[in-house]
């Protein structure tokens, strides 16, 4: 039991130390006509169904489901290979403001 329970501490401090670049979701700063959804296919039945704006999605929002959608890649996906996912999906969205000299960063697999 000892055992198990330093394995779980040590993986919660490595999974902190690894998504330490990431935002943190919060549902609530997401509004609650997206917070429901879960993946980029959900978002569009939203903003197709609630007559929005693509451009009112929180980014946030957009990562979060990005990377469920993208779970299925054991490899780890990049920072472009997830806004290019987001563009392929949105295309009104502009991805250029949210570039930045991390455009390296690998988030690990699910």
């Amino acid at each position: 039991m000892k055992q198990l329970h330093s394995t779980i501490v040590a993986t919660k401090a490595e999974h902190a130390k690894q998504f330490q670049n990431f935002p943190k979701v919060y549902p609530e700063e997401e509004g609650t006509l997206f917070s429901a959804s879960t993946s980029l296919d959900g978002l569009k039945q939203v903003v197709e169904k609630e007559n929005v704006q693509p451009e009112s999605i929180p980014f946030t929002t957009l990562i979060r489901c990005t990377l469920v959608d993208l779970k299925v890649n054991t490899e780890g996906s990049t920072t472009e290979e997830l806004l290019k996912h987001i563009q392929t999906s949105f295309t009104e969205v502009s991805l250029d403001e949210v570039r930045s000299p991390r455009q390296n960063l690998v988030h690990p697999p699910y």
